[in-house]
């Protein structure tokens, strides 16, 4: 079934940018659409902020739209808080969007619960491929068993007991599809991007391992653009100890104290980042 992306997605939006110039003299690939995307699981910490001002740089850079994603399928986790938080620093940091919410209770319109339908497409795609993604009873624990083996074979997908994995070339085996009955980050992450035609992704050098495995997932979804897109990994954002910022090492616990001493450290460390890039480059 056909679909036109840009009229399914919802909120108010500006008439976007060029989406197809595949190379521009020189050979070089026009980027169109960059891409923000928190998760609201914790308040804004310093290193989502640094990323987000990093984007909307290199979005601005390259003539790039640039999309507000807010990832909020994990619903147990989400909070009304948290993602009023996000509009906070964004505004605070001066950072512009041109497509997606533009407030608090407008995310709702956009929320990824909208697009279970294309979710399920996809998830319905990859069971097409049994050689590469399997359903599977067992347990994160069982599996880092090394006196146990997965035998699942021939299993239903059925919701509270088992998921849907994939097979990679090393011994991880990521779960696509939750056995509480939603997608895993990895097949949102790549369905989303490619929905609103993401053409340019800037996120942390520690998920450079999930943009291999997302273009791997990408492959058997006939038509996904993932794989067409334009990666930037940046260094790690860390604390004073050279310790990585992240909401699961508890950094987003309290909302941030917004400074001027605080923007001016994010500004430098997203100027950093930027250095380091076009130094690689």
């Amino acid at each position: 079934m056909h679909r036109d992306r840009r009229q399914r997605a919802p909120g108010r939006t500006r008439t976007p940018t060029e989406l197809v110039t595949p190379t521009e003299p020189g050979g070089r690939r026009h980027i169109a659409r960059a891409r923000i995307a928190p998760t609201p699981s914790g308040y804004v910490h310093v290193g989502n902020a640094v990323n987000f001002l990093l984007a909307g740089k290199l979005a601005g850079e390259c003539g790039a739209d640039l999309l507000l994603r807010i990832d909020d399928l994990d619903a147990p986790r989400v909070r009304h808080e948290y993602v009023e938080d996000i509009f906070r620093v964004l505004d605070w940091l001066g950072v512009q969007w041109q497509i997606g919410p533009q407030s608090a209770s407008d995310a709702v319109e956009w929320s990824q619960h909208r697009r279970m339908e294309l979710y399920r497409e996809a998830r319905e795609t990859l069971l097409e491929s049994p050689d590469a993604f399997y359903v599977c009873a067992c347990s994160r624990s069982m599996l880092g068993d090394p006196e146990r083996s997965c035998s699942c074979h021939g299993l239903e997908l059925v919701q509270g007991e088992t998921c849907l994995r994939m097979h990679t070339d090393g011994d991880d085996r990521p779960v696509i599809w939750r056995r509480d009955g939603l997608p895993a980050y990895h097949l949102t992450s790549i369905v989303d991007d490619d929905f609103f035609d993401v053409t340019l992704i800037v996120r942390g050098e520690d998920l450079r391992p999930a943009s291999d495995l997302q273009r791997q997932l990408a492959r058997f979804l006939p038509g996904n653009t993932f794989p067409e897109a334009t990666l930037v990994h940046h260094g790690l954002v860390t604390d004073d100890r050279g310790v990585k910022l992240s909401k699961s090492a508890g950094s987003g616990a309290q909302p941030l104290h917004l400074t001027s001493a605080l923007l001016a450290d994010i500004e430098h460390r997203a100027e950093g980042l930027r250095s380091e890039l076009s130094s690689a480059d």
